[in-house]
This record gives structure tokens, sequence and C-alpha cells, in this order.
């Protein structure tokens, strides 16, 4: 069924869960102790940006559940439920937190944007269960169905392809009548194919499908717009690009008081500008927005659909490509070029390339590069666990927090470089390398006598 687009004044009893997963490796190298959920899109952690589009929705009733953190605790505020291990107490929490009405339940770290976050809560209005989903991909893992119409009779863990047509998210709406049946959710990923090899945990979407075998009717409501659950590094580079994206939406200049805006040439779009910033002599290809206490001068060129975050300072003939989130407090000089995102305090100079996303207080050194392509121009292979995945994003480049790189530096498509680590002068990287690593160029050379008896002078 087709939710109702019409304006229900009536929005009481709307609550919403949010579950942030413990951490999870195959986001190397951006592992959080407080799960994925606190990654960054758009310069705003995953849990922020969702807590934000719910409140827009009109819903305040809010709960999140995670394991005990500072972070997420700043984040919840007041509904923070604590659980120390992903186990049915999760689903044990939700049943137990005497929610009056319907709840919408999600995973915090699930990308949607706003338009079809307001269709899942027509159903969360109607008390009708329904699911998030999209078309599946070729070759996808997670789950799927194979809807008749927009009824879900089953959801299958990590299909083959022709098994479904519909790739099932970690978003759903459940009546008050089936809150209590999460209590009985039991581990792995539900119905299988032949052969296949599910693991322990427990997962929403599992507990939905057993929810359908006890007789709930479910509906899938299918995004219109882009869904990415972030497991893994490229992903966060494929959320970032689609929350630039929606930048398109702006639609006249909004410039914060302090700023200054002078000799700026625009070639289209408009500008969202913080409070005391200064920008002068920079050029812009589209929309930007721009966070406080920003410096933007001599000769930087920004693309278009750039978000640039607060205190950031980028100058002499930089280039910041299109669709590129640049984090807080960072420092772009010299020529750098950036294409992707860089997380806070990143320090980007002298003729450097990047290309993919940079961590936390990374120091990209003069004349790094960062390739983009391989020789073939396809799709670099990339193997998690022991799975090989490929996309249109599996090319970038992923630098972990507080590493810092040498002079030359070169980086191959597809990298990922761990936390803590020092790169040194003219290395290659061409495969991964871990957490807490020194990596060094050992040269060998050679040294002969030399002068001007050689051209024939005395």
């Amino acid at each position: 069924m087709t939710p109702c687009l019409t304006n229900i004044m009536d929005t009481g009893n709307r609550s919403a869960v949010i579950l942030c997963n413990p951490p999870d490796s195959r986001i190397f190298p951006f592992a959080r102790e407080e799960g994925n959920s606190v990654l960054p899109v758009g310069n705003e952690s995953l849990l922020e940006r969702n807590i934000n589009i719910l409140k827009n929705q009109g819903i305040q009733d809010i709960y999140v559940i995670g394991k005990q953190s500072a972070v997420l605790k700043r984040i919840a505020v007041d509904n923070f439920c604590v659980f120390e291990e992903m186990q049915n107490e999760i689903f044990l929490q939700i049943a137990g937190l005497e929610i009056p009405g319907n709840v919408l339940i999600m995973y915090g770290s699930l990308y949607l944007e706003d338009g079809d976050m307001a269709a899942l809560v027509q159903y969360l209005d109607q008390g009708t269960a329904a699911v998030l989903g999209r078309p599946w991909k070729e070759q996808e893992s997670g789950f799927g169905a194979c809807p008749d119409g927009d009824r879900i009779h089953t959801i299958y863990g990590h299909p083959r392809d022709h098994y479904v047509d519909t790739r099932i998210f970690g978003a759903c709406v459940l009546p008050k009548s089936w809150i209590s049946a999460l209590q009985y959710t039991v581990r792995g990923a539900g119905v299988i194919n032949c052969g296949q090899m599910p693991d322990e945990q427990y997962y929403l979407e599992s507990a939905l499908g057993q929810m359908i075998g006890l007789g709930m009717e479910l509906h899938v409501y299918i995004c219109e717009r882009p869904v990415v659950q972030i497991r893994f590094p490229w992903e966060l580079f494929e959320a970032n690009r689609y929350c630039c994206r929606t930048l398109s939406e702006l639609k006249e200049d909004c410039i914060g008081a302090g700023s200054m805006v002078q000799d700026v040439y625009r070639k289209q779009g408009f500008l969202k500008v913080g409070k005391n910033c200064r920008i002068r002599r920079v050029t812009f290809e589209g929309n930007c927005v721009i966070g406080d206490n920003v410096v933007l001068v001599d000769g930087a060129v920004i693309g278009n659909n750039c978000m640039i975050g607060s205190g950031s300072v980028i100058r002499h003939s930089c280039m910041i490509h299109e669709e590129t989130v640049i984090g807080p407090g960072n420092k772009v000089d010299f020529g750098a070029e950036i294409s992707g995102v860089t997380m806070e305090g990143t320090a980007a100079v002298h003729g450097c390339e990047v290309f993919g996303v940079v961590g936390r207080y990374v120091d990209i050194a003069a004349g790094v590069v960062m390739a983009v392509l391989r020789f073939d121009d396809a799709q670099v292979p990339r193997r998690v666990n022991g799975r090989v995945y490929r996309s249109a994003y599996t090319n970038c480049v992923c630098i972990g927090d507080y590493t810092r790189t040498g002079v030359h530096t070169t980086f191959l498509p597809g990298v990922s470089v761990g936390s803590r680590c020092a790169v040194g002068p003219g290395v290659l990287v061409e495969k991964d390398v871990r957490d807490n690593t020194l990596l060094l160029l050992r040269q060998e050379t050679v040294q002969k006598e030399w002068g001007s008896a050689r051209y024939g002078w005395q």
C-alpha cells in the first residue's frame, strides 16, 4: 500500500528508537569505539543527523540504544539506554521501553534523506508495519526480499541475486501491538539460501522476518532517494557524496553575521555562510555550505556542492573538487587538491592530491598523490573478511586517524592505511597498512667521484 501523504495534525505518541551497533572491523581504518553511528556525513555524525531528521518529522520521543559512551550520551542527551553486548538484550530493551504507541526503529549508521524519512513516518501515523527498501544491485550483500506488490512475505539474509529484487534496510515501523514480539528475536540471518553460513548476531531485519512468520503483515517503502547502510569505508565516501548533492536545494544566499565576502567569482549557485568568515578572491563553481570562522582566500577554487567545516583555512590556489566535504579545523594550503571527505583537523599542503576519505588530524605532506584509477579503468576490488567487494566508490583511498605521510608518498587506488601510522617519504603504498605501523622505503644508492675533470677541465 502507498502511504497517505496528507498532513496529519495529531502527531501524538510518535516515538523512534535508534540502534547504535558496537565497533565494526569492516569499516577499517575508521572503526570507532562508539560504532559507525558517530562517523561524519556532511560534517555531523550519522547519529546527530538521524536525530535531526526525525525531529524535523515531528518525532520528539527518540531513544538511543548503544554501548556505554560519553560521545553517544552527549548526542542522545537524556534518552540514552546502555547495553553491554549486541545480544538479544537490545531487543528486550526496546520491548521494555513502555513506548506509548507505534514506533520507528532504525540503525544509527544508516544514511537516508528527509523525503524518504517523511514517507516512512506516514506508515508510523497509520500504524502499518513497514520497512525501507530499494532495488537490489547485482552481487550485493545484505538482506533482501521479493515483494508481492508492496507486501513482503520472506526476508532473506545475504541471498543470491536471483532470489530477490529488493534490498531491505534497517529502518522500519512497528505497530504498538508487535513491539513486544522483539523479545523473541533469535540469532542469525533468518531465512537463508542453501549453503550459506550465517553468523550468530542479532539483526533487526531478521527480527522482522520472524514477525512475518508470526502473522505480521509487512509492507515495503521503496526509497526515492539514496540510502546507504554504512558498513565499509567506501560507503562513508558514498554517503557524503549523496549528502553534498542535497545542496542543489539551495535557492538563495545566506551570509552569517560578521562574515565578509569580497572579490568572489561565482559561476552559478548559492552560498550558505556561517558567522565571522573571511572570503576573498575565491572562485565558487556552484553551491557551497560554509561553517563559522572559515578563511577562504588567495585564489582558492571551490567546486559545486561542497561543504566546508567551521574553523578551516583554505588558500593559495587550492582546489576543492565538487561534492567534497572538508571537515572542521582543516588547513588546505599551497596548491593542494582534495576530492572526497576529510575529518576534523586534517592538514594538506604543497601540491598534494587527495582522493578518498581522510581521518582526524591526518598530516598530508607535500607532493603526496592518491591515485584515482587503475590503468584499465576498472573498479578496484576490496577484500574484507575474505569477501571481495566492488563498486563505483571502492577506488577511494582511506587514511585512518592521527596518521602522517612523508613527502611524495603515492597511494594506489583502493588502499587503506590504519590509524596512528607514519608513512615515510617516497613510499609507494600498494596494499593495506594496519594500525600503528611505520612504513619506510628501503633504498639503494650508488656514490662515485665526479667533478670538472669529467668535462675536460683541469
